[in-house]
């Protein structure tokens, strides 16, 4: 779970660990009317930039290695 600077709420859901790599939809709730939406992510959201586009670390352990990822958003809440 994340928050966003605009006061939504992400909810990473439980996947197949055989699923994990693969992009998916997060649950994004609007904390003010209650709305809840899906938005389409290669990984999950570890942070947000200004511009609305989206941080996520990406762990690789049979490299060891993080990658940081930075994905586009348009049209997600």
């Amino acid at each position: 779970m994340t928050v966003d600077p605009d006061g939504h709420v992400w909810l990473e859901p439980w996947r197949p660990h055989s699923a994990r790599g693969r992009p998916f939809h997060a649950i994004v709730v609007n904390l003010r009317s209650g709305a809840i939406d899906s938005v389409r992510v290669d990984a999950f959201p570890s942070a947000f930039r200004i511009d609305g586009s989206i941080v996520s670390l990406v762990s690789d352990p049979e490299l060891g290695r993080t990658t940081v990822l930075l994905q586009n958003r348009r049209g997600g809440p």
